[in-house]
Order: C-alpha cells, then sequence, then structure tokens
C-alpha cells in the first residue's frame, strides 16, 4: 500500500514536471519572436509530446524554435531538464504502481497547464477548461480508489515465466502485428502519394486518407503501449537491484531494455508523423483514448491489475476512467473554441 501511494505521488508529480517543461518550451518559442504558429505548440503542449523544430521562412536560415544563432537557450534547457525529470518519475512510478492508473493519471498535467497557461501566458480560462480540471480530478480520484491496492511485484524469475504463458504470447504477437503491419502501410501509402505529387510543385503532396490518417494514431498508440510495458519491467527490476536483489543476471533482460529503448524515440517519432498529417483535434483525443484502452489492457493481461477487482472496483475504475476520456474531450472542446477566437479576431 506504501509503495502505491509513493507510485501515485511520483506520477502526479511527473505529470505536472512535464506540463511545466512543455509550457516553458512554449514560452520561449513564442518570446523568441519567430515566426511561429503558437496554436500548434499549444496543442501538441495538451499531448506532452516534445516540440519538433517547425519549418520557417527562408529569410531566417539560422533560426527555429530552439535554437537561435546555433546556441541552445537556457529556458529551452531549463524546460528539458524539468521535462526530462517528470518522465524519469513517471518511469520510478511505473515500476512500483500499476501500469493502468500510472497512465491515466497522465491527464493531471492537462490541469498544470491549463493553470500554468492561465498565469504566464494570460491564456483565458473557459467553462470547458473548468468542466475539464473537475472531470480529471474526480476521475483520478475514483480510478486510484477503484484500483488494486495490493502489492503486485514481477521480479525477472515470475516475469520470464509469465512471458511464457500462451496469453501473454498472443498479447505480444498481436501488438507486433499491429505495428509492422502499420508501418509497411503507412510506408508503401507515402511512397504512393509522392509518386503521384506534382510534378510543377514538389511540395503539394497529397494527404492521407481517412483511414491511413486513423491508421498513424493507431501505430503510435501501440507503440506507445510497447514502451510502458516494457517500461514497467524494466523500472520494475531496476527497482528490485537497488533493495539488493539483482535482477540483472539473465541474458533476458537484454531483451526487456532493448524494446523498451527502441519503442521510445519510434513512440515519439510516429506521434509526430501523426501531427503532420491530422489535425491536432483529432489525434489528441483518439491517441489519448486508444493509447489508455491499450494500457488498460496491456495491464490487466500481462500484469494481472484486475485480477482481485471487486464489482465495486469495477465500477468505480469505470467510471474513473469515462471521467478522465471527458475531460480530455472538453480540454480538446476549449483548445478549438480558442482557435476560433482567434482566427475570428
Amino acid at each position: 500500500m506504501v509503495f502505491f501511494i509513493y507510485g501515485i505521488i511520483l506520477s502526479l508529480v511527473g505529470s505536472s514536471l512535464q506540463a511545466v517543461g512543455l509550457c516553458i518550451w512554449k514560452l520561449h518559442s513564442i518570446s523568441s519572436n519567430l515566426n511561429v504558429d503558437t496554436n500548434i505548440i499549444e496543442l501538441r503542449e495538451t499531448h506532452e509530446t516534445p516540440l519538433l523544430p517547425i519549418p520557417l521562412p527562408k529569410h531566417t536560415p539560422k533560426k527555429n524554435c530552439f535554437f537561435v544563432d546555433n546556441k541552445i537557450p537556457w529556458i529551452w534547457v531549463a524546460g528539458l531538464c524539468s521535462f526530462a525529470i517528470g518522465n524519469i518519475c513517471d518511469f520510478v512510478a511505473l515500476g512500483i504502481s500499476p501500469l493502468s492508473v500510472v497512465t491515466l493519471l497522465g491527464s493531471w498535467s492537462l490541469v498544470v497547464s491549463t493553470f500554468l497557461a492561465n498565469m504566464f501566458a494570460n491564456e483565458v480560462v473557459s467553462k470547458y477548461d473548468i468542466a475539464s480540471i473537475m472531470f480529471i480530478i474526480c476521475g483520478i480520484v475514483l480510478t486510484v480508489i477503484g484500483s488494486d491496492h495490493r502489492p503486485n511485484e514481477w521480479p525477472l524469475p515470475r516475469l520470464i515465466h509469465h512471458y511464457e504463458e500462451p496469453k501473454v504470447i498472443v498479447l505480444l504477437a498481436i501488438l507486433a502485428s499491429i505495428v509492422a503491419a502499420g508501418l509497411i502501410a503507412i510506408h508503401f501509402d507515402f511512397v504512393a502519394r509522392k509518386t503521384r505529387m506534382s510534378l510543377d510543385d514538389p511540395r503539394s503532396i497529397e494527404r492521407p486518407s481517412k483511414t491511413m490518417k486513423a491508421l498513424y494514431v493507431i501505430v503510435g498508440s501501440v507503440v506507445g503501449n510497447f514502451t510502458a510495458l516494457f517500461g514497467k519491467a524494466f523500472a520494475g527490476l531496476l527497482v528490485f537491484t537497488f533493495s539488493g536483489q539483482d535482477q540483472f543476471n539473465n541474458p533476458f533482460v537484454v531483451v526487456i531494455i532493448i524494446v523498451f529503448v527502441v519503442s521510445l524515440p519510434l513512440q515519439i517519432y510516429l506521434v509526430n508523423a501523426s501531427l503532420a498529417v491530422n489535425d491536432i483535434l483529432y489525434h489528441i483525443p483518439n491517441f489519448y483514448v486508444f493509447w489508455n484502452v491499450g494500457n488498460i489492457l496491456t495491464g490487466a493481461i500481462f500484469y494481472e491489475e484486475t485480477a482481485h477487482f471487486s464489482s465495486s472496483n469495477w465500477a468505480l475504475y469505470i467510471v474513473g476512467v469515462l471521467l478522465l476520456f471527458g475531460g480530455v474531450l472538453c480540454t480538446n472542446i476549449a483548445v478549438a473554441r480558442k482557435i476560433q477566437c482567434t482566427n475570428s479576431s
């Protein structure tokens, strides 16, 4: 129970630090006085994804939203440190708390972002923002209360044995097949669209179909499930090792680390690839739902996090998840209305 509480605290602190880091990046992009669409940065902030350089006009070849005159500004570094420490907190939380709970608590960053945007960027807090905050706070409380608080430790021998179980093999095979098939489809679709682009304007590549746009979101979220699944395993092994029980005495640990290390940058790449072809208001809620549903299922199947749920646990947990999803929806409605007001003015 004590470690469960520590994990919840670390997850909330991590989400808060990630929101602070992204807010700092946003403030830096605004203060740099470059021709960057701050609406894009604001929307990316709500999804907790690192900002990628945004192409600028040709008359500013030495500047982008990260670097000025090829120098890294200290304020951007401060944002990076805050974001990185927040991710470390989440990583440790995965080692001592349920996977589904830690990932769902990431919604707390939306609450922190709303307050920070109002304090430092003078952004108006609308009724949808207030509704989002209320939904998310209530959802977090119900999700935490409804979760199984009993210790569910996964030392290396138990992990190795569990990877041999049919349900786990089927789960990993399905996830891997979705990623492989999705990446192949995305690649060939991009090649096909590139061959059809106008010879008069090489930049006029057509946008993908609705199905392909959805595929970008799905593949990115499934890779994110791999990151969370193996990140929890890796973090748990580190916790055992630091407590005096060496877990890095089997070659299978290398597989866990490799999958985690490969999936993390791949997830970031696919999220930003999705943002390049999808409207952000389409990407954010859909990615959040797919990613969290995937983490709930993998947590239940692989880490058996719902094995001892009672009817009251299920009721509280399901209502909490629905409230969290409702909070994310309200956040995106609020952002959409702010953009409309900006464009109309």
